[in-house]
């Protein structure tokens, strides 16, 4: 199976088995430029993006290899690292799609944890909804802890000034 041939698969997989809509799928879609050496800049294109259109955010980005798995997956772990950084979403789940050598016209799904790539079953892969659920859920907790830490560390100044002005009137 070509690597087309397996995107088209995992497409039509999105759209009918997992309802995606068409138009928050974007295949070949160029990332940021990055420093690949000392002098120059490469341009990546991941093979596949789900975006949500509604808020602007990535909510997936996918890597199809048509050659032998096990290869692959060593391959593309470094490759799916450097891409999701390019999106400037740490968090964003990445997955590696692969055919399924023991049967045609068939595919395996991994998502990349820990720099390990990890099985998917396709009925616990998620859906539209739960996928987009579940970026949001992150994106709130982020901007949660943001919130939280500036608001620690507005207090610590605000502490701080209030200890120098004591000493201050103590002083004078």
């Amino acid at each position: 199976m070509t690597e087309k041939e397996l995107e088209r698969k995992f497409l039509d997989f999105l759209v009918h088995k997992k309802y995606y809509p068409r138009v928050s799928i974007l295949t070949q879609v160029p990332l940021l430029a990055v420093k690949y050496d000392t002098v120059s800049y490469k341009r990546l294109i991941a093979d596949l993006v789900v975006f949500d259109i509604e808020t602007a955010n990535y909510l997936a980005i996918f890597e199809f290899k048509a050659g032998d798995h096990g290869i692959a997956t060593k391959d593309s772990a470094k490759q799916m690292k450097i891409y999701v950084e390019a999106t400037g979403s740490p968090g964003l789940p990445a997955y590696l799609v692969v055919p399924y050598l023991k049967e045609d016209n068939d595919f395996l799904i991994f998502i990349l944890e820990n720099d390990n790539w990890l099985p998917v079953e396709k009925e616990e892969f998620p859906d539209f909804a739960a996928l987009k659920s579940k970026t949001q859920a992150d994106n709130r907790i982020s901007l949660e802890e943001k919130y939280f830490q500036k608001n620690a560390n507005y207090r610590k100044r605000k502490s701080r000034s209030y200890l120098e002005f004591i000493v201050g009137l103590l002083l004078s």
